[in-house]
């Protein structure tokens, strides 16, 4: 059941911009429900082609189509744990990676698998496979491992940091991103000898996916409906407005400019312009999605919990796509979510054009415990992630100030040569 602060949260940000109408796959098309043949969760799905598809799940669970996700029927994996990663690495070799650091390989595009030794008993959670000789593994406790001989033996890279790593991607041989637990982002620009920490602007909070469209475009997402986007192959990560307050926790990209994430509660929102803007996609379900994938330029699959696959077809080419944003119509500073919170918070405001904004967090005396924005934007709608951890419990204010307006809206004060000032109120709970 979706919680009704989620809702409201929703209703404000979806009132603050006005869809645009393009005719692109992902508006065009419907999520449809495919019968997958299981109750059991399902944690990730991988094509071969726009035919054949694989997708993994609890106790051991893998499930096969060959008519591109029309219908899907069990496989034997031979084991019982949690599978929590599938990637093909050609169309004929694919490999499976889950709990207690068991990893499986298909040589035979998923007909059967065979158990691969790698002697981590770690909880393994997503793969990267450039070809059908090196790929990577990434798990619990920092651990990326690394095979350059199909899966026969694995070495451990150092990634230098404790933390649960979610989510692994190589948009290039020698460069690559990793994502994991309090917003963590490795990259590597020599195959893994080195990874070096990159600033996600998270506020501790966690990514559990990322994925490239080409070697500089990418996209991670997580909780509290983060996304953050790359245009220089990870060197340097943004934030974008994702107009959703639920946890994401996967996104896939469509040609150059087009990708969809999905996540908690049926949770789904995509873009058709590299990440400038990203739109609400109504999936029918409420359900947790926990992975989608794009297979080819046909079709998006998205799976989740109760063995739930949906499928949503594509009707054009990305590259033929013309795309009209609308900016937000008038200026306005949004209700934070969660309220009250513990510790960190999300506030949201919009801009119907450019402008020097400041967003600050005060206490009841008025002193500055934040400045969360002091920076030029673009118009649109923004996001700022409040952490507050170290502050004591109680009532806060937050401060939206954009310099030289002219103009006053919604109750706000216009200040000096027409600043737009508004201030809404919080709670932080211990």
């Amino acid at each position: 059941m979706i919680h009704p602060l989620r809702i409201v949260a929703f209703l404000f940000l979806m009132a603050a911009i006005i869809l645009s109408t393009t005719s692109t796959l992902l508006q065009a098309q419907t999520w449809v429900v495919r019968p997958s043949g299981t109750t059991k969760d399902l944690m990730e799905v991988s094509f071969a082609d726009t035919l054949v598809g694989v997708a993994v799940g609890r106790e051991g669970t893998i499930v096969r189509t060959s008519n591109g996700g029309v219908t899907w029927s069990p496989v034997a994996s031979g084991v019982l744990t949690t599978l929590n990663g599938v990637t093909f690495a050609s169309p004929m070799v694919a490999y499976v990676d889950g709990d207690t650091g068991v990893v499986l390989r298909s040589t035979d595009a998923g007909k059967t698998w065979a158990p691969v030794a790698n002697g981590f008993n770690k909880v393994l959670w997503g793969s990267s496979f450039l070809d059908t000789q090196t790929g990577y593994i990434v798990g619990q406790q920092g651990l990326i491992m690394v095979t350059t001989n199909g899966g026969n033996s694995w070495i451990q890279q150092s990634s230098g940091v404790p933390d649960i790593l979610y989510d692994v991607v190589f948009p290039t041989r020698n460069v690559g991103s990793v994502v994991g637990r309090g917003g963590v982002i490795l990259r590597t620009t020599n195959s893994g000898v080195n990874w070096f920490p990159q600033n996600s602007g998270t506020g501790g909070l966690s990514l559990f996916g990322v994925h490239f469209a080409d070697s500089l475009i990418g996209y991670a997402v997580g909780e509290f409906g983060l996304v953050r986007s790359t245009t220089d192959g990870g060197a340097n990560w943004i934030s974008q407005a994702s107009l959703t307050v639920d946890t994401l926790l996967s996104v896939a990209s469509y040609g150059k400019n087009g990708a969809v994430a999905v996540g908690r509660d049926g949770a789904a929102i995509y873009t058709t312009d590299a990440g400038k803007t990203w739109k609400l996609d109504s999936t029918g379900s409420t359900v947790d999605l926990n992975e989608v994938t794009i297979a080819g330029s046909s079709f998006a699959v998205a799976v989740g919990v109760e063995g739930a696959i949906l499928q949503k077809k594509f009707v054009l080419d990305p590259t033929d796509v013309a795309v009209e944003v609308d900016v937000p119509q008038g200026y306005a500073l949004y209700s934070n979510y969660p309220n009250p919170f513990n510790p960190s918070t999300v506030i949201g405001y919009q801009l119907p054009a450019g402008g020097n904004v400041r967003l600050e967090v005060v206490d009841v005396l008025g002193r500055e415990v934040a400045a969360l924005v002091d920076e030029w934007k673009e118009a649109g709608v923004h996001q700022a992630m409040f952490d507050a951890a170290g502050l004591s419990g109680g009532v806060y204010y937050y401060r939206l100030r954009v310099r030289g307006t002219g103009t006053t809206n919604g109750g706000a004060s216009r200040s000096g040569s027409g600043d737009f000032v508004a201030t809404k109120s919080m709670v932080l709970i211990r």
